[in-house]
């Protein structure tokens, strides 16, 4: 609200603004100051409180130049100068004088009755005063507040009166359109106004100032505002982005659907905005926040380039008078930095030594009662260098006691006990208890043990851990006044045993050693990612599973293990210079839950089986398995599930092993350093086991089956002191032996059945052979498209058939020797289709 103000003349004007400033301020808000006077233009936006607002002073435009009755001139001229010269201390602060301008109409004369005169005035303003008044000025209602505590003059009160009632009657029509109409405020001289004058004046008061309260708020002196847009690179705009200042998160607001946002109350001074949206990197801008000001910031762009945040949830953790430790989360396990000092330039790093997805890092000695600024950094596999926002934060005054020397763990003796040892702190005089407290992986420390702790307790046993579960723990030194020390933590260690709920272990959790075995029910799921390392103890501490000696891992639900040709998951000894034997593997079992997965993992030091699944179809990919008893073994695979591309290498026994199974399939296997390379059983007379692209290195036997159905294709067998292939049963027409290479003493052998084998180069390089195809039963079989070399008998009990050859061939090298055939070589031309004999040739099946 605003007004003008007209005075007969000047008299007391001083003594006016005082006392009226100093009511209005005691008996209203001392932070809001008393608006007499005409705003300069339209006021749009009352929450400013920082526009301008004038006293003008009346003119009259006349046809020959600019007029003023005589007497009206002089009292005008004395108001005027009053007014410029004794307001200036009475005024409020922020408000400005100009002149009372009052467009008169041209070609009215002045005379010496005012009540006249303005009466034609008020009359003909919104006819005529349009072109005739200076530009910006706008017409406004004479409105007259008197002041309590002024007599009003009987003859200027009666003109006066006459002249508002004229002006309130006739302007409304008058006006144009959208122009409010306001009053001119007339404080008048003498004694002590009646009552109605008195209340006239507060309501008049209260009607300027209560919209003030409303529609802009009490805004302290110690506070400003910031405005601004958010968009992205592309320059569209964002909304619903956070934005908030780190030194006022209560003030959180989320940007507007045209991307604006408005913080109205931050504290004066510079102020660190952090600007967030789930689909855009975090930004963060520094602002400097003037007092009663609005400050707007230029247009904000977020960047997009990565959906996920590398870095978020960047928090102090803990503080001391000497250590903070801080915490963070990165999208995906990464090595960070954490850098910190005294300024934003830093100067000190602490580098992390290992990819973690949940980080913390602790600072230690810091000096007490000190202001630190601190922040994470992280690289991306790009080579782009990430960053939190920076946190300062000030150390504790130095009254608290030193954390214990040292805390550690014992090794698991029973299921659901870790106990937890700690050397006593340095502050031994001060000290007089101990705090010990638990983390669980995803969530926040807990205070476990507290009463009858003394200052010369040494251990704790944790006795209600779960199994499958992470757990970290802590102690802390306490003084006889409650003091506490900083946390002096475990590495982290898992609780095998009966696992209830799903688990997910990641890189960030390894390694995870394994005091016993891990018991998978039905229903439960265990996720391991890329990058896990699963260390084995010798013993198993809590003896659960089927052998009581050994650690192993039952799977009666579902088990994953996702690794990556990079990082992989891993199985390896506790303790350096594991030997074979030392734990009894994964075993899956039926529990309906769901086909178990491996793939890029590597298993080592078992006793028997790396992997055995029974009545369960698990596909198993990408796996290494290294010095153990066996491979993998499978009994009853009724899904065709998936094995390919898997290593074996120095198994003592048997590398695979697929007994009753509908229809395994094996290919890009690679078997070196076996006893028996793969062994395969079966009484059903539909399955059909199928090997293809494969290499197999035994001791013993390269292949050896009973089988109703089979085919063997593109294998390279090599057993120089034992048997290639071994039929024991081939009972079937469809059992296959085609475009292979097998180095044995001896190649084949039948036992009962009559299997087709064709286009095959069946040698002893050493050409110390005792057979090449050796046919245990009655009859004498032909075998077609063979070649055979080196052996003292190539056809024992069977013949050579159509295409049969007996050339050395000259293979080329290799690493390992790959048993390849130089272009040259007749081999080349010697199959079924004229096209060539051994592994590399092309096989129909």
């Amino acid at each position: 609200m605003s007004g003008q103000i007209m005075f007969r003349d000047d008299s007391h004007l001083t003594d006016l603004f005082a006392a009226e400033i100093l009511r209005a301020k005691s008996a209203l808000c001392k932070r809001i100051p008393i608006l007499s006077f005409r705003p300069k233009g339209e006021i749009s936006d009352v929450t400013d409180l920082s526009h301008s607002f004038e006293m003008t002073t009346f003119v009259r435009s006349t046809r020959d130049g600019v007029q003023c009755h005589s007497e009206f001139e002089n009292e005008l001229s004395y108001f005027t100068a009053s007014v410029s010269r004794r307001t200036q201390s009475a005024r409020p602060r922020g408000v400005k004088l100009v002149e009372l301008v009052r467009p008169t109409i041209v070609g009215v004369q002045c005379h010496s009755e005012i009540e006249n005169e303005l009466s034609d005035f008020t009359a003909s303003v919104s006819r005529r005063t349009q072109s005739a008044r200076p530009r910006g000025v706008k017409l406004v209602e004479l409105v007259r507040p008197t002041i309590v505590g002024v007599q009003c003059h009987s003859e200027i009160e009666n003109e006066l009166s006459d002249f508002t009632a004229s002006v309130s009657r006739r302007a409304q029509s008058a006006r144009p359109r959208g122009v409010k109409l306001v009053e001119l405020v007339r404080p008048t001289r003498g004694g002590a106004c009646p009552l109605y004058l008195k209340r006239l004046v507060l309501l008049l008061v209260f009607a300027v100032l209560l919209p003030l309260f409303y529609g802009c708020g009490m805004r302290q002196s110690n506070t400003g505002g910031v405005m601004g847009r958010v968009y992205n690179l592309n320059g569209d705009v964002v909304p619903g982005a956070s934005v908030y200042s780190i030194f006022n998160e209560y003030e959180k607001v989320q940007s507007a659907l045209d991307g604006s946002f408005h913080l109205p109350e931050l504290p004066a001074g510079r102020n660190n905005l952090v600007i967030s949206h789930k689909s855009y990197r975090v930004r963060q801008e520094y602002v400097d926040i003037i007092a009663n000001k609005v400050t707007e910031l230029e247009n904000i762009r977020l960047d997009w380039a990565t959906a996920a945040q590398w870095i978020s949830d960047f928090k102090l953790y803990s503080i001391s008078s000497s250590s903070a430790v801080f915490s963070w989360k990165t999208q995906k396990p990464a090595v960070c930095n954490l850098k910190y000092g005294t300024d934003q330039s830093y100067g000190n790093i602490i580098s992390e030594e290992k990819a973690e997805s949940l980080h913390e890092v602790a600072i230690k000695g810091l000096e007490s009662e000190k202001l630190y600024h601190a922040r994470a950094e992280v690289t991306d596999e790009n080579g782009v260098i990430w960053y939190s926002y920076d946190l300062s934060f000030k150390t504790e005054p130095d009254i608290y006691p030193e954390p214990p020397k040292k805390v550690w763990l014992s090794p698991l003796s029973s299921f659901g006990t870790i106990q937890v040892n700690w050397e006593s702190s340095p502050s031994a005089l001060t000290v007089k208890g101990y705090r010990v407290y638990r983390q669980e992986k995803g969530k926040d420390w807990t205070q476990i043990a507290a009463e009858g702790l003394d200052q010369y307790s040494a251990f704790f046993p944790d006795q209600h851990a779960e199994g499958g579960k992470f757990y970290r723990y802590g102690v802390r030194a306490a003084t006889g006044d409650g003091a506490l020390s900083d946390i002096c933590m475990t590495e982290t260690i898992f609780m095998p045993g009966f696992i209830t709920q799903s688990i997910t272990v990641t890189a960030s959790d390894s390694p995870v050693d394994l005091f016993s075995d891990i018991v998978i029910g039905p229903g439960i799921y265990l996720n391991v990612e890329p990058g896990v390392e699963f260390r084995i103890a010798s013993v198993d501490a809590f003896r659960l599973g089927f052998d009581t000696e050994r650690i192993e891992i039952l799977v009666q639900g579902k088990i994953s293990l996702l690794g990556n040709q990079s990082a992989p998951v891993k199985f390896v000894p506790m303790e350096i210079g594991g030997q074979r034997g030392l734990w009894n593997g994964i075993k899956i079992q039926n529990g309906n839950t769901g086909n178990s997965e491996i793939t890029y993992a590597e298993i080592s030091c078992c006793r028997e089986w790396a992997i055995e699944a029974e009545n369960c179809d698990p596909s198993i990919t990408n796996l290494t398995v290294k010095f153990c008893g066996g491979g993998i073994r499978l009994n009853g695979v009724r899904n065709s599930p998936e094995f390919k591309d898997i290593k074996i290498d120095d198994v003592s026994l048997t590398a695979i092993e697929a007994n009753n199974c509908r229809r395994p399939a094996f290919s890009g296997i690679e078997i070196l350093r076996s006893g028996t390379g793969i062994k395969t059983l079966t009484d059903n007379a539909e399955d059909r086991i199928t090997i293809q692209e494969t290499r197999i290195e035994a001791r013993d036997i390269g292949i050896y089956g009973k089988l109703n159905r089979s085919v063997f294709s593109n294998l390279l067998i090599l057993v120089p002191d034992g048997i290639g292939v071994y039929y024991e049963r081939a009972s079937a027409t469809e059992n296959i032996l085609d475009h292979c290479t097998i180095d044995a003493s001896i190649g084949i052998i039948i036992g009962t059945g009559t299997p087709t084998i064709e286009n095959n180069i069946i040698i002893k390089l050493s050409e110390d052979g005792a057979a090449g195809i050796k046919y245990m039963q009655t009859g004498i079989p032909q075998f077609k498209y063979n070649n055979l070399y080196g052996f003292a008998l190539a056809y024992d009990g069977c013949a050579a058939g159509e295409g049969a050859t007996t050339f050395r061939p000259d293979f080329t090298g290799g690493n390992p020797y790959s048993y390849t055939l130089p272009i040259s070589s007749p081999l080349k031309r010697c199959d079924r289709n004229g096209l060539e004999t051994g592994r590399y040739g092309d096989s129909y099946y």
